[in-house]
């Protein structure tokens, strides 16, 4: 009797153990600290569904938890880390582009009217298409890189032209920027050639 009794009680035990276990503590603090990054990338003005979508989740997780489904729990938990890491990203490749493409804007206005795909990304995120924010996000930031490279090394070019039109007889000091920079020229490293050309022209 006491053989059996004592089986009984390892087995409530183990079985309080093993949901003991299951507890999804780390699955819902991961969930919260990818939502507080999420509003941290202002993800609530950028993409507003996929952070509600996220909150949501968790509030379920938070409700699962509560009656002891902790299976639930978890996918609720782990679906709203995911949902809040998306748009962390999303948030923060769709600042970078704007800030780079304004950057185009301060440089050339006309380089600046090809933001096709920054347009794209914008609708999507206020249209809540929150699957598609971050490849056109991302699409748009590469385009915007690209397209500012460009406009770096069209501007270097043209200060280098000017340059040698302006200046027959160069110092040794502004004829070793003016090689560093064509060498940037031909490499293709837009920011380097303008940075140097611009650090020439305040020199004279």
């Amino acid at each position: 009797m006491k053989h059996t009794s004592l089986l009984i009680n390892v087995f409530v035990l183990q079985t309080i153990l093993a949901g003991c276990a299951t507890l999804p503590t780390q699955e819902m603090s991961d969930a919260r600290q990818a939502i507080k990054a999420a509003h941290g990338a202002k993800a609530e003005l950028y993409v507003p569904g996929g952070l509600l979508h996220a909150e949501q989740d968790l509030s379920q997780a938070e409700q699962d938890l509560a009656r002891g489904q902790f299976k639930q729990a978890r996918q609720h938990a782990l679906a709203a880390k995911q949902r809040a890491v998306t748009a962390y990203e999303a948030s923060m490749t769709l600042e970078h582009a704007k800030i780079v493409w304004q950057t185009i804007a301060n440089l050339d206005q006309h380089a600046a009217t090809n933001q096709t795909l920054l347009a794209q990304a914008e609708t999507a995120a206020l249209q809540g298409e929150v699957d598609n924010i971050l490849q056109l996000a991302t699409a748009a930031l590469q385009q915007g890189y690209e397209t500012l490279n460009q406009v770096y090394l069209t501007q270097a070019l043209n200060m280098m032209n000017k340059w040698k039109s302006l200046h027959r007889t160069l110092y040794p000091g502004e004829t070793a920027i003016l090689e560093l920079a064509q060498q940037a020229y031909q490499k293709n490293e837009g920011k380097q050639a303008f940075d140097l050309m611009k650090s020439l022209s305040i020199s004279q």
